[in-house]
C-alpha cells in the first residue's frame, strides 16, 4: 500500500515536471524570437552578416539580406508587461474580445497567465496577467501602451467591452494619436495609432 502511494506521488510529480518543462520551452522560444527580432543576439546572425546579399532565381538581382541592427545604447525596448485581473476569466474575455489576445495558464506556485499579443517575429511583445491581489501586493502600477491601427475604432471596442476611456484621443504632432483607458479591473492602459500626418487642431478664431 505504501509503495503504491509512493509510486502515485512520483507519477504525479513527473507529470507536473514534464508540463513545467514544456511551458518553459515555450517561454524560451518566445524570448529567443524577441531577442533575435531586436538584434539582442548578434552572434546568431553570423552567417547572415557574412552574406549580405542573395540572388533570386526569377530575377537574378541582388536582394539585401541584412539582419536587424543590434540594440544601441538608449534604445532598450520594452520586452514584457504585466497586469492584474480581479476576475482573470473576465479579463481574458475583455482582452480577447477587444484586441484578439490569447492567454495560456502557467502551471506554477502562483496563478499566472502568459499573454500573447501577436507574432513576436514581427516585433510584438508578450506579457503576463496575475490575480489583482497578487499584482497589488507587488506594488504593480505600470501603464503599457497598445499599438492599434485606428484609435477611434478601438476606443469604441474598449467601451463596448466594458472599459472606459479616461483621456480621449489627443495628437502627437508628426507621430500619431494617443489615448488612455481603464479596463474592467480599473487598470490604466494607453493606446497609440501611428500617423505622421497628425497635428494639433487649429485654434478657434477670436
Amino acid at each position: 500500500m505504501i509503495l503504491n502511494k509512493t509510486e502515485d506521488k512520483l507519477t504525479n510529480f513527473a507529470k507536473k515536471l514534464t508540463k513545467f518543462i514544456y511551458t518553459m520551452q515555450k517561454l524560451l522560444i518566445g524570448f529567443i524570437a524577441t531577442a533575435l527580432t531586436i538584434g539582442f543576439l548578434p552572434s546568431c546572425n553570423k552567417d547572415a552578416k557574412k552574406e549580405n546579399t542573395t540572388k533570386t532565381d526569377s530575377t537574378k538581382k541582388e536582394v539585401s539580406n541584412t539582419p536587424p541592427p543590434a540594440i544601441m545604447p538608449g534604445d532598450m525596448k520594452v520586452g514584457h508587461f504585466e497586469f492584474g485581473g480581479a476576475d482573470p476569466e473576465k479579463s481574458k474575455e475583455f482582452f480577447s474580445k477587444t484586441f484578439g489576445w490569447q492567454f495560456m495558464k502557467y502551471d506554477g506556485p502562483t496563478d499566472y497567465w502568459l499573454v500573447m499579443t501577436g507574432d513576436t517575429l514581427k516585433g510584438g511583445i508578450g506579457g503576463g496577467m496575475m490575480k489583482k491581489k497578487d499584482f497589488q501586493a507587488m506594488g504593480g502600477n505600470s501603464v503599457s501602451t497598445i499599438m492599434v491601427p485606428n484609435i477611434d475604432d478601438y476606443s469604441k471596442k474598449v467601451t463596448d467591452a466594458g472599459g472606459k476611456i479616461i483621456v480621449p484621443k489627443m495628437p502627437v504632432p508628426g507621430v500619431g494619436y494617443h489615448c488612455y483607458f481603464k479596463d474592467i479591473d480599473g487598470n490604466t492602459w494607453g493606446m497609440f495609432q501611428m500617423d505622421p500626418t497628425a497635428k494639433m487642431p487649429d485654434k478657434p478664431a477670436k
